[in-house]
């Protein structure tokens, strides 16, 4: 890797996680071998690398790690990751020039974690760090019953179950036909019931229902489409 600040080559020794333990002028090297290292040979170094930019795409347990190295300082040779929490605590470590993203899955929905970006050359290293909460999960066994008889006094019930959400949890549901309608409804049990008149829709039947949870001001994926239709009228 060039390095416009001098010339001077360097040798990093690294341990099998990738993580610096050494770095040594060229010239001062005798022999030696540390087990389970491995080292590379690069120019010499004057700054640290600058603090990388991160991205975090959420899903309900799963993070995707992206970031952009810094122009700034002199270039990084690698960049560790590091993610904590609800007992995850894992560090992946990748070279300067390979693909900067990293996923990872098996997580907690609705869970907070920790992530940490550190770019690294022998000369010192700069890191950024953030918190994020994963998606929560779809609402379970939605069901949707279009009861009543006649156009004023047909309404549409709702009734689904919480996924280890919280008590008072806010939900959205979503009604199509023609259009969309959304409406944003709270939920203090187990077992979550809406009902309004479709009247108030301007929509004709059948329709189509969809629930999403809504949690640490985040919305996550809506359940599958359930069809009026599909239900017993």
């Amino acid at each position: 890797m060039p390095c416009t600040m001098t010339s001077l080559a360097v040798m990093i020794t690294q341990d099998l996680n990738g993580t610096i333990i050494q770095c040594l002028n060229i010239d001062t090297l005798g022999s030696m071998n540390l087990l389970g290292t491995s080292s590379i040979i690069v120019s010499g170094f004057k700054k640290a690398p600058g603090t990388p930019n991160i991205s975090i795409a959420k899903d309900c347990n799963a993070l995707s790690v992206g970031w952009v190295p810094s122009s700034s300082g002199d270039p990084a040779i690698s960049f560790a990751v590091h993610i904590q929490g609800h007992g995850t605590d894992e560090v992946v470590t990748v070279d300067e020039g390979t693909n900067y993203n990293i996923y990872f899955s098996g997580l907690e929905s609705n869970t907070l974690y920790s992530i940490t970006v550190t770019a690294i050359n022998c000369a010192g290293s700069n890191k950024v760090n953030t918190t994020v909460y994963t998606l929560p999960t779809p609402p379970n066994d939605v069901h949707a019953l279009h009861v009543g008889i006649g156009t004023n006094s047909a309404y549409l019930v709702m009734v689904w179950t919480q996924m280890g959400a919280p008590s008072n949890q806010w939900y959205n549901l979503r009604v199509s036909g023609s259009t969309f309608v959304n409406i944003n409804k709270s939920c203090s049990g187990s077992t979550c019931y809406f009902k309004f008149a479709t009247t108030t829709l301007n929509i004709p039947p059948p329709y189509s229902v969809e629930v999403a949870a809504i949690s640490n001001g985040q919305m996550g994926p809506y359940s599958l489409p359930l069809k009026s239709s599909d239900q017993d009228l």
